[in-house]
């Protein structure tokens, strides 16, 4: 698991919720953005996926169930969900 921290993936995502992120995050570009929960599309992996508040209105408008293409590196793993939880690059 720590081989993964730092390391850029992409994948789509399919969307089970978004949340507005909770914690504050060093980086304060991803402070009161959102946070997509899903699993990678054609599995059962689940992911955590931290986006930056400028993508909010984009985010909002993602539907349950859909897939949507995610690029990011692992930002650390939630121990309590098992998963990862992944970065997206700013657009």
């Amino acid at each position: 698991i720590n081989s993964l921290l730092g390391q850029g993936f992409s994948f789509d995502i399919t969307v089970d919720g978004i949340q507005r992120t909770i914690g504050l995050y060093t980086d304060p570009d991803y402070r009161n953005g959102r946070t997509v929960t899903g699993t990678i599309a054609g599995t059962d992996v689940g992911v955590s996926v931290l986006f930056p508040a400028v993508m909010n209105e984009e985010i909002d408008t993602f539907e349950r169930g859909s897939d949507y293409p995610i690029v990011g590196t692992v930002a650390e793993w939630d121990r309590l969900r098992r998963r990862p939880t992944i970065r997206a690059g700013r657009s």
